[in-house]
Order: structure tokens, then C-alpha cells, then sequence
């Protein structure tokens, strides 16, 4: 009876002790393992079709990033500043073709001013003189040879252009002359003074030769004061 009571009280220690040590084991929690992404380097991802800017999940965009300046410009900064760089440089181009456009026109040559002619070349011997008062109007200028004197005789279109010609024969030398052709007028110097040049074909007649001859020549219109002219209209 004693030895039976022994066994029971054995068994109900080592229960105790069994539940005693059960209860001090600390319980083990689960580790979770963490799923969340780091935030992007940016808050926002650009659409490079649109320029639009679209916020990240969970992320303030904290306004747009310029879109890269509308595409048209260099890359934007945040806050849209791309966007105003890129209409800037527009700007810029069409103010760069605006101001090279075609080159500005010399001002017009003065009609109504007298001028006195000045020889600058030689055919062979002449010597020319005149005077032009208003170079909208006909003038001609003598040329005189120690064979013949004869006149240039212009006929202007405008102030500037206009048609010439002469014609003289030296009769003693079986010569003539008749040519016909342009002449045109342009400033050479602060002065005033304008160069004359004239184109003509000469039709030729002497000893046997018959034909057309081209003939350059030129000589310059000097503002003169003193030239006698009628008050302008």
C-alpha cells in the first residue's frame, strides 16, 4: 500500500514539474518577412509620349517635373521651369529669323542734285565734259577727239538705269560709229559721287569691216555747287 502510494506521488512530481517547465518557455513568434518596396529615387515616373508626370502608389508627386521641357527644350527642372526653358529657346529661333532677313536696300539716289562729269579712262585721246542736274531726266555728255566731238546721249528709266547711245562718222577715214546699249549709277565714295558705266554694241564701219563691236566706258557724276542748273520743280 505504501509502495502503491509512492508510484502515484512519483508521477504526479514529474507532471508538475512537466507543466512548470511548459509554462517558463518563452512562446516563439513567427518572423515576418518584410514585402514593402523602397520608395522610387523620384515621385514621380515621366510618360515621354505625353511629357505628363503620373505619382508613384503612396507618394505625394509634389507637382510636375516640366516634362522635359515640352520636348522642345533642354531637360526640364521640377515645377515645370522645362516647359518655360523650352518656349524660351522657341522664342529665341524665330526673333534670330525675323532679324536676318533680306538686307536692308541702299537709300535712293538724289535726283534733283546737280553734278559735274569727271574723265577717270580713256578710249584714245577724247576728252569728256558735261553736267547731269537731274538724273531722272535725259542728259548727255560731250566727248571731243582730235578727229571728231560727238555726245553721249542718255535717256534714264529711273534714277539709277537707263539707256544710251551715240553715233559719229570721221568721213576722211571712211568711219562711222552708231551704238546703242545701258548704262547704270553707283555711290563710290561719302562724297556723293556716283560712277557711271555704260554697255553698248557699237555697229562699226572701216576699211572693209562691217559689224558690231561691244564697248565698255565709264567716268563719275561729282556733286557740284557751282553747276548752273534750273531750281528743282
Amino acid at each position: 500500500m505504501n509502495t502503491h502510494h509512492r508510484t502515484w506521488s512519483v508521477i504526479m512530481l514529474i507532471g508538475l514539474i512537466v507543466m512548470a517547465t511548459g509554462c517558463a518557455a518563452p512562446t516563439a513568434t513567427p518572423t515576418a518577412t518584410s514585402t514593402m518596396t523602397p520608395p522610387s529615387k523620384f515621385a514621380a515616373t515621366l510618360q515621354a509620349t505625353t511629357g505628363d508626370a503620373t505619382p508613384t502608389p503612396g507618394l505625394s508627386a509634389g507637382g510636375n517635373i516640366g516634362g522635359t521641357g515640352g520636348t522642345g527644350g533642354n531637360t526640364g527642372n521640377t515645377g515645370g521651369t522645362g516647359g518655360s526653358t523650352g518656349s524660351t529657346g522657341g522664342n529665341t529661333g524665330s526673333n534670330g529669323s525675323n532679324n536676318s532677313g533680306s538686307p536692308t536696300e541702299p537709300p535712293p539716289l538724289p535726283s534733283a542734285r546737280p553734278y559735274v562729269v569727271k574723265q577717270i579712262e580713256t578710249l584714245g585721246g577724247e576728252v569728256i565734259s558735261g553736267a547731269v542736274c537731274n538724273l531722272t531726266q535725259p542728259f548727255i555728255v560731250t566727248s571731243a577727239t582730235p578727229h571728231v566731238t560727238f555726245v553721249f546721249s542718255f535717256v534714264p528709266q529711273d534714277a539709277g538705269h537707263g539707256k544710251v547711245a551715240y553715233a559719229y562718222s570721221i568721213k576722211s577715214a571712211g568711219e562711222s560709229h552708231d551704238a546703242a546699249g545701258t548704262y547704270s549709277l553707283n555711290p563710290v565714295s561719302t562724297d556723293g559721287t556716283l560712277q557711271l558705266s555704260l554697255s553698248v554694241s557699237d555697229h562699226v564701219v572701216f576699211k572693209g569691216f562691217d559689224g558690231n563691236i561691244p564697248n565698255r566706258y565709264k567716268f563719275n557724276l561729282v556733286p557740284s555747287d557751282s553747276t548752273p542748273c534750273p531750281p528743282a520743280p
